[in-house]
């Protein structure tokens, strides 16, 4: 199976993927996705057979410290190391500057190797689209953030392909929050997680913080996680994987998150310098968990503030699939892949 080889930080690791390969075409857009926490790139493994039609090639990630459970000859890939891991522990900047350069790295490599298709002149097919699922968006964000640490002659040739980032249902951690202690808005403990994040809501008003005391669970559909077998699970579910360094970042790397957050979208400087045309699209589903959805606001505010203020910031299209919990990939894929066409080409 697939592996990219890269040297991080003068380290040698490899990187397990999914690929459904090249597409007939030479203007084919190349969408790398790096799945969240707990649940692994194999539960995108339902669209592998709608992409054929759509000029994409798709391309999924195993992020580091995951096994790649599709693949019995495979490892998986390279776990992070134990400095790696005090680094999320201790919230040092520095980790998320590592992601930034390993996922240029990798973004390079795999348009290199597989020679494929540049951004278009219109800029509307060709290239590479990265898109982050729930707290997957932090390796796009990471990239974006830290430009400093990518060597100029990869900053040139990222401006050949990084055409745009989805930021897929993002979990708020991504951008460096945490919403409070109430009930309801996370859960009760890491054995409720897999339910608690795969459950269909239903929300009251979201315009204050007020509106997660009117969050309900809709109890017409089952939570996801009630949709996968046994079998399933076995590839879908790495909850060993979480514990060694994403919950850990969600607690303890959030202010570096959110400093990354402001740079990778809101710094006039940086959007000038680094993929000033960049395309940015967040993916939003309207019956995930709270927080995510209130993420989404804080987030929409923050850049609509700056618009009205004429600041030159990151220009971002914001998108809900109706009807879609956290699982939209997994248990409505056509519907999913139908909006994820929309936001890459539309």
């Amino acid at each position: 199976m697939p592996t990219a080889t890269l040297d991080s930080s003068g380290t040698k690791i490899q990187l397990f993927y999914t690929d459904t390969g090249p597409v007939d075409s030479d203007d084919y857009t190349t969408l790398v996705v790096y799945h969240g926490c707990a649940f692994t790139g194999h539960t995108f493994s339902k669209l592998l057979p709608l992409v054929s039609s759509s000029n994409i090639r798709l391309v999924i990630v195993t992020r580091r410290d995951y096994d790649s459970h599709d693949a019995v000859d495979s490892p998986g890939s390279t776990p992070h190391t134990d400095d790696e891991l005090e680094d999320i522990k201790s919230g040092r900047r520095i980790f998320l500057q590592r992601l930034g350069l390993e996922v240029a790295n990798f973004l390079l490599w795999f348009a290199e190797t597989h020679k494929i298709p540049m951004i278009s002149d219109d800029r509307k097919s060709g290239g590479i689209s990265v898109m982050g699922w729930s707290l997957g968006a932090v390796s796009p964000l990471a990239l974006l953030g830290h430009p400093d640490v990518i060597p100029k002659e990869s900053r040139q040739q990222l401006a050949l392909y990084f055409r745009q980032a989805i930021f897929y249902n993002p979990a708020e951690a991504s951008f460096g929050y945490f919403f409070g202690h109430e009930d309801g808005i996370y859960p009760a403990s890491l054995a409720d997680f897999p339910i608690f994040a795969s459950t269909y809501y239903t929300h009251g008003d979201l315009t204050s913080r007020a509106g997660a005391g009117a969050t309900t669970i809709d109890l017409s559909q089952p939570p996801s996680f009630k949709n996968m077998t046994n079998e399933d699970l076995a590839v879908n579910f790495d909850m060993d994987a979480s514990m060694k360094g994403d919950v850990h970042m969600c607690f303890c790397m959030l202010p570096a998150l959110r400093n990354q957050m402001q740079a990778a979208l809101f710094d006039e400087k940086l959007t000038k310098e680094f993929l000033p045309a960049l395309q940015i699209v967040w993916l939003g589903c309207s019956q995930s968990q709270w927080a995510l959805e209130w993420g989404k606001v804080v987030i929409e505010r923050e850049f609509e503030e700056n618009v009205k203020q004429k600041h030159e910031v990151r220009l971002i299209r914001f998108m809900e699939i109706k009807e879609a919990n956290h699982f939209v990939h997994w248990d409505d894929p056509e519907k999913f892949w139908e909006a994820t066409v929309d936001a890459m080409f539309n």
